[in-house]
């Protein structure tokens, strides 16, 4: 799930996604733009590798 979406102040563009994981303990996690590849009708589909998505940034 997107909890919020990241925008550069400056530009206005979208920097990040803020995204719920986990399934009992969840934490929110920072993903750069650069991973989505695709929104459609409320889906993001992303392009993350296994490391780089348990690497990513906590929100806090």
């Amino acid at each position: 799930d997107v909890a919020r979406v990241l925008v550069n102040e400056g530009t206005g563009e979208i920097e990040a996604l803020v995204i719920k994981r986990g399934v009992v303990f969840h934490r929110e996690s920072v993903l750069p733009v650069r991973y989505v590849r695709d929104i459609c009708v409320g889906v993001v589909r992303v392009q993350i590798s296994a490391a780089d998505l348990k690497a990513l940034e906590t929100f806090e």
